[in-house]
């Protein structure tokens, strides 16, 4: 199998390397410490560039696109939320919402337009449980009532897709003006922003049909999922490229920190930590791309993401000595920004979770 980028997705991959070329820590941490947390300016050279419409139109891009993407964004530590402030509600409404709704899709991609999606509640784990947040149709119009937290991106979002139980069962989906809810913004420790939402009688419209968006929902939680993996699997590579090539200029004894074998080889276990890594996201992304959007699939490559993560992270410290935990060294914004991954959307311990419950309808061709 053919695993080559096209020639285009490798002008994406070096287009959007060189956009984010900038952020080194000094700059990301001034950046992440100020409103609005990230850069305007990159930001508008990714819409110029096309990045904040991916998979809007499937026939121009898709998943691998995106992945391309994501994993320059893992690799720089960009703050600017591609995922959670565009691509993801964005493919939301590009699927289930009529033509006005779509219309604000242009908006989004030239970065006009911020939207959030606000599925996962306090009660959740993860992003299984049952909704609190419900519902309520009065003549033409609806009304949401509920709390969502948290919800990345949640903290600038013009717009939100929002999940609701419905009156008479399922799980709807709506376009709610940010303006209408209560929200408290706060940053997360590894630099990215979102916020709590307040929903009391907020005014809300249907996303498409008020129906059962449950599956919608799903397809939604595994392409965000695979997105994320491509922007850990971005990380990993940069945190191992920090830790060996400290290795081959820090001293010990009079000798660089590589002539010493027991930690070359904890290198080397770092390095198949992130080549597993890289066969499961590509795995996950390559899956969507052929329309098997498959949540035993998501679960697969995310648990070893995270699992990959964790391992890489914790290395790379270790091998980096008091250094690793300093806030002006880039070894601790990596594992932060892996550990934060990992938790997101559902942590490792949920995704066995979920390979668990499918275990009796696993299909060996997928193995």
């Amino acid at each position: 199998m053919d695993f080559q980028l096209s020639d285009e997705q490798v002008l994406l991959r070096d287009t959007t390397r060189s956009m984010l070329s900038g952020y080194d820590t000094e700059a990301r941490n001034k950046v992440v410490d100020a409103d609005p947390g990230f850069d305007p300016q990159v930001w508008k050279q990714l819409a110029d560039t096309g990045i904040l419409g991916l998979g809007f139109d499937p026939e121009e891009s898709g998943p691998l696109e995106i992945m391309v993407v994501l994993t320059e964004i893992g690799r720089r530590l960009a703050p600017e939320p591609v995922v959670h402030g565009a691509l993801g509600p964005g493919a939301l409404i590009a699927e289930r919402g009529d033509t006005k709704q779509r219309e604000l899709l242009d908006a989004v991609a030239a970065g006009e337009h911020f939207l959030a999606f606000a599925h996962t509640e306090p009660s959740m784990r993860g992003t299984t449980g049952t909704l609190t947040t419900s519902a309520v149709q009065q003549g033409d119009s609806w009304q949401l009532t509920g709390r969502k937290n948290p919800v990345l991106a949640g903290d600038r979002a013009d717009t939100l897709v929002v999940s609701a139980a419905l009156p008479d069962g399922g799980t709807g989906l709506f376009v709610v003006d940010a303006a209408a809810v209560t929200r408290q913004p706060y940053r997360t420790f590894d630099g990215q922003r979102g916020a709590q939402i307040d929903l009391d009688g907020a005014a809300a419209t249907p996303l498409g049909e008020a129906t059962d968006a449950s599956k919608a929902i799903e397809h939604a939680i595994i392409r965000i999922s695979a997105a994320l993996c491509a922007e850990a699997l971005g990380a990993m590579e940069e945190a191992l490229r920090l830790t060996t090539d400290y290795l081959k200029t820090r001293k010990q004894f009079g000798v660089t920190l590589n002539t010493f074998q027991t930690l070359t080889q904890r290198a080397a276990d770092m390095y198949v930590s992130l080549e597993l890594a890289r066969s499961m996201s590509l795995y996950a992304a390559m899956s969507i791309a052929d329309g098997d959007i498959d949540p035993v699939i998501a679960a697969r490559a995310k648990l070893q993401i995270g699992r990959s993560g964790r391992h890489i992270a914790q290395e790379a410290i270790q091998l980096h000595g008091g250094i690793g935990m300093t806030w002006e060294y880039p070894v601790g914004h990596y594992a932060a920004r892996l550990t934060a991954i990992e938790h997101t959307l559902g942590s490792s311990q949920d995704q066995l979770q979920v390979l668990m419950a499918n275990l009796g309808d696993y299909d060996l061709a997928k193995l």
